[in-house]
């Protein structure tokens, strides 16, 4: 595998491997378009608007500055709210902490070291605020800084905001795991650190990370068929189907094809009608997870028998499935998709992810998560400061995602968040 394929792969991750790590959500739902009082609703947003820069003109205090900032926040206007809150941080003495924090969030997606100075300087102003510390912990982490990392999230935990915050320990023991792998892997980034590292990372679900360290091992060795299988299930998992299956293929070629990355090149091949090869690919991926573990990939290779038999119903295509068994495949696209996209702000089965500034609310169990034209709205054109995924997202992949947060939202017994 040449270099030049290293860095087409490289290109083609990038679109999903930088996600920003804490971002605030708007929860409510959206108005519905067809409701005739929408024009009116928005033209009493843009008089409560030109009231705030107003406002904010006349008299740049600290209070109307960050009311415009904040309701620009609330609105998902990043680059309004970005420019009010530098003009807080310029013309305030002292600076809110608040207007730091906000522009921290915001650099997340462009600069983590502007990212990482704006968040320093909001813990300076407030020492105690839970949200800052919680995401300049992760900031610090991902910045390859563990000791600063493991003492900004214990500073989490001492307060009483995060005293019983069992989600933060959490992530307070894998910080701790992680740490001696992470110096390891800054002070010599040899293939064996970098590789051990990126394991490591990847069993601890922090998929986005581990993708680019297992590129760095692929620059160094362009064979190491861990690397390789790791990054064809986020290939797949990103929509690049026909490469997915290719880096799949090859990792398994070198013998370094496990149990879910069978599972992934049988998904790839499916998605490109070669039926044939994603039964055998399935099949093997039995014969490694045993009967009990089988989910739901019986019934996959069902659909892909009835495809080669010609007594395929149903759209031609769905998810990775269609036809028979196709429900089970739309379940399995699903929930691999909510992984991938939405689970670092949402939590891995939708029970939210406590302690982070702004992160996702609850699915599980949420009334909103029941409502399907909230939710298909919500990953279609986003939320607040929440992405929307129309333009990155297949159609098939759109409605994968919408069932499955349907499914979280059926869940009974489930804490709910406001």
């Amino acid at each position: 595998m040449s270099v030049l394929f290293i860095i087409l792969l490289a290109l083609v991750l990038l679109a999903y491997v930088a996600a920003p790590l804490a971002l605030p959500r708007q929860a409510d739902p959206l108005p519905d378009e067809r409701d005739p009082l929408l024009p009116e609703r928005e033209e009493e947003k843009g008089a409560l608007f030109r009231d705030l820069q107003r406002a904010a003109e006349r008299d740049p205090s600290e209070a109307a500055l960050l009311a415009l900032g904040d309701a620009y926040w609330r609105n998902g206007d990043a680059e309004s709210a970005e420019r009010a809150y530098l003009r807080a941080a310029e013309v305030l003495e002292p600076v809110p902490a608040q207007a730091y924090q906000r522009l921290g969030l915001l650099a997340l997606q462009q600069d983590m070291n502007a990212a990482l100075a704006y968040l320093e300087r909001a813990r300076e102003a407030d020492p105690t605020d839970p949200d800052t510390l919680y995401t300049l912990a992760e900031v610090y982490f991902a910045q390859a800084q563990p000791e600063r990392a493991l003492e900004t999230l214990e500073a989490y935990l001492a307060l009483p905001e995060g005293a019983s915050d069992e989600t933060a320990r959490a992530r307070l023991a894998t910080m701790t795991s992680l740490a001696p792998l992470l110096r390891r892997a800054t002070d010599e980034p040899s293939e064996a650190n970098l590789l051990a590292l990126a394991d490591a990372y990847w069993d601890a679900s922090e998929r986005e990370r581990a993708a680019d360290l297992y590129l760095r091992v692929l620059a160094i060795n362009p064979h190491s068929g861990t690397a390789l299988a790791r990054l064809g299930q986020m290939l797949f998992l990103g929509g690049q189907t026909t490469e997915a299956a290719e880096v799949l293929a090859r990792a398994r070629e070198l013998g370094a094809a496990d149990a879910d990355a069978l599972l992934f090149l049988g998904n790839a091949l499916f998605s490109l009608e070669r039926y044939e090869e994603a039964i055998e690919a399935w099949q093997a991926h039995l014969e490694r997870v045993g009967p009990q573990e089988a989910g739901r990939v019986p019934d996959l290779i069902a659909s892909a028998q009835a495809r080669l038999a010609g007594a395929a119903e149903g759209p031609e295509r769905v998810g990775i499935g269609a036809g028979a068994g196709a429900s089970t495949a739309i379940g399995a696209a699903g929930e691999t998709l909510f992984a991938a996209h939405c689970a670092t702000c949402h939590g891995v089965q939708g029970r939210g992810v406590q302690g982070q500034g702004g992160s996702g609310p609850t699915l599980a169990g949420s009334a909103r998560a029941r409502n399907e034209a909230n939710v298909a709205d919500a990953v279609r054109y986003g939320r607040g400061m929440m992405p929307g995924f129309g333009a990155r997202l297949s159609e098939d992949e759109l409605a994968a995602i919408v069932g499955y947060v349907l499914e979280l939202g059926a869940l009974e017994g489930e804490a709910q968040r406001p």
